[in-house]
């Protein structure tokens, strides 16, 4: 698999250049993201009460309420803006269907060339984060008839 390009599109989703989002990410990042990501179930049941609540908060405070575990953990200011990228793409990944989740993170993993043995823990991390989402913003996971 080829190195991703510093100016190309970051692998993560966010829209941003990879030199101003994950290249930085290093497994020590991603361990601590991973270590205090755990969201409680009282935060997964009154993460249902925010989109009755929530009307009119703009998609940037709601993708970072979705994230807001992932923030939590991050004690500097880089390691939150990395706790951002990786909480979009647990958003990106939240909003694909099923076939294609695994894929996506798949290339996502192979792109930020992250020891192997990170897989599997960054895998549950994001089924964990897909599940917030629904939660969250059920309307968003309705299939039409």
């Amino acid at each position: 698999m080829s190195k991703t390009s510093a100016n190309a599109p970051c692998p993560c989703g966010s829209g941003k250049k990879y030199k101003r989002c994950c290249m930085g990410l290093k497994t020590s990042d991603v361990k601590s993201m991973l270590a205090g990501s755990e969201a409680s179930h009282d935060d997964l049941d009154d993460a249902d009460d925010h989109e009755r609540g929530g009307g009119g908060i703009g998609i940037g405070q709601a993708m970072t309420d979705f994230a807001q575990p992932l923030i939590d953990v991050a004690d500097t200011h880089d390691k939150m803006q990395k706790a951002l990228a990786l909480g979009s793409f647990f958003w990106n990944l939240s909003v694909l269907d099923d076939d294609k989740r695994k894929e996506s993170f798949d290339a996502f993993f192979a792109n930020m060339q992250l020891p192997e043995k990170d897989r599997e823990p960054l895998w549950r991390m994001a089924l964990q984060m897909v599940e917030r989402h629904r939660l969250m913003f059920p309307r968003l996971h309705e299939r039409k008839g």
